[in-house]
């Protein structure tokens, strides 16, 4: 949502009509997986593939402004938790810090920033951001290979 919201796509739907987007939404999701431990019964790529496939769904038509909304609340456990998971594992960081780069870049707005933090959150720099209390774990935020990536990302934007 906030790649696309960036990029000016309306929905969901149309951003995920973008191969580029597309692509770091998959590797995100398998990212993310791979920070998992195995579920009986659970297939995370079918899981994966059938997300995308909602996602994708133009007849859905859910606003990237709608899903981007209070991300203070859910960066933490949807992209920070697992991206420190998968630092410590020694896995590719790329995709979380894409993820998060694209959020620093959605909160420059202009536009009505909808987060119960929204005064909090400016400027949207990684060191204003990274420092913010109860947002980021203290290791993910002293990390400097962080950092370094979601600062390249950011530099995508």
């Amino acid at each position: 949502a906030y790649a696309g919201f960036v990029q000016g796509f309306q929905t969901v739907g149309a951003a995920m009509a973008d191969a580029g987007i597309a692509e770091r939404v998959r590797a995100l999701m398998d990212a993310a997986a791979a920070t998992l431990d195995p579920l009986a019964g659970i297939d995370f790529s079918e899981y994966g593939e059938a997300l995308e496939g909602r996602f994708r769904n133009p007849h859905l038509a859910h606003e990237t402004y709608q899903i981007a909304m209070d991300g203070s609340q859910k960066m933490p456990q949807r992209v920070f938790a697992p991206a420190l998971d998968a630092l410590h594992c020694g896995q590719d960081i790329r995709p979380f810090a894409f993820a998060t780069a694209a959020w620093l870049a959605y909160l420059r707005g202009p536009h009505d920033l909808r987060d119960p933090r929204a005064a909090e959150l400016a400027p949207p720099t990684p060191d204003h951001i990274f420092n913010l209390p109860n947002l980021l774990p203290s290791e993910l935020k002293q990390s400097r290979h962080w950092r370094r990536g979601v600062e390249a990302a950011l530099s995508e934007f």
